[in-house]
């Protein structure tokens, strides 16, 4: 959500592996601690997850951890996720506002990782990721 997630499904791309169950109940306990706040979407279908000064707070935390787990953590390429790699990658460098107004496919291939491709497209929420593009659906680089 710090990063601009607010959709259910926008969060869950960022946690893989983690059941949908756990995480809407870990949401939900995150409501009550005030550190999320969840509205019901304009159309009141589903919810969207906000942010709060509670847990804008924890910026600092966060990123000193993931500091402390660069400088110390022993983790090679097999250690990473590549859903999770390029979701951050995505929400995190993806200049969405230089891209031009048509739908952008940004296509990622993992050398070590059977998997059909994961990319960003920028007619998404920020973050979004549509997974399995095939190679056929974008231009090769």
């Amino acid at each position: 959500m710090l990063l601009g997630c607010r959709t259910f499904n926008e969060i869950a791309a960022g946690a893989p592996g983690l059941w949908r169950a756990l995480l809407s109940r870990r949401l939900r306990e995150l409501e009550h601690a005030g550190v999320v706040e969840i509205r019901t979407k304009p159309n009141g279908r589903g919810s969207l997850y906000y942010p709060t000064a509670a847990s804008r707070a924890l910026w600092p935390v966060l990123q000193a951890l993931g500091d402390w787990a660069e400088r110390w953590m022993d983790v090679t390429a097999e250690h990473a996720d590549p859903d999770l790699v390029s979701w951050s990658w995505c929400t995190s460098f993806l200049r969405r506002d230089v891209l031009p107004p048509r739908r952008v496919v940004v296509r990622f291939k993992f050398q070590q990782d059977a998997r059909p491709g994961c990319g960003c497209s920028s007619s998404g929420a920020p973050g979004s990721c549509a997974r399995s593009i095939p190679a056929s659906a974008t231009t090769p680089s």
